[in-house]
């Protein structure tokens, strides 16, 4: 029965079910908690927001694009978690691309002669820019210098 035509072929299979997870740093799940955080508190404010103004979109757009970016923020996350390096880079150019809109509002704000102590007073400005800007730029220090071997050692 060594030369039986109808048995299947065997081959030796990798069981990837018994490789055992990485764990993951304390440093990746605190930026991850920080990112989460400052997510958080911009959806609140918009939701306060919209509510102060009877829930009325005034630019859809606007809207499309806030909404846009808070799902490109929650795949990031995701994929962070993941164990993923990418994510940091993107991280990274949306945060850097936050800082300079900020920068570009607080010297038109300045051109406009607005005193810059009105706006950064505002809880607009405080928690939907800053606050969640400085959050990001800590979190990316902790990806970048904190857990950098982590994301390493998932492209070996």
């Amino acid at each position: 029965m060594e030369k039986n035509p109808y048995t299947p072929p065997s081959a030796g299979v990798a069981d990837i079910a018994a490789a055992a997870p990485r764990v993951r740093p304390r440093s990746v799940n605190i930026a991850l908690g920080l990112i989460v955080g400052g997510l958080l508190l911009q959806l609140l404010l918009q939701v306060w927001h919209l509510w102060q103004v009877n829930f009325s979109i005034g630019d859809t757009w606007q809207s499309a694009l806030a909404a846009g970016l808070f799902l490109i923020y929650g795949l990031l996350c995701h994929q962070l978690a993941r164990g993923r390096s990418w994510p940091r880079i993107i991280l990274l150019i949306l945060t850097l691309g936050g800082f300079a809109s900020t920068c570009f509002a607080l010297g038109y704000a300045r051109k406009l002669d607005i005193p810059l102590t009105d706006l950064l007073t505002t809880p607009v400005f405080l928690f939907n820019r800053l606050l969640p800007m400085l959050l990001n730029f800590i979190a990316l220090h902790l990806l970048f210098f904190s857990s950098g071997t982590w994301f390493r050692q998932e492209a070996a």
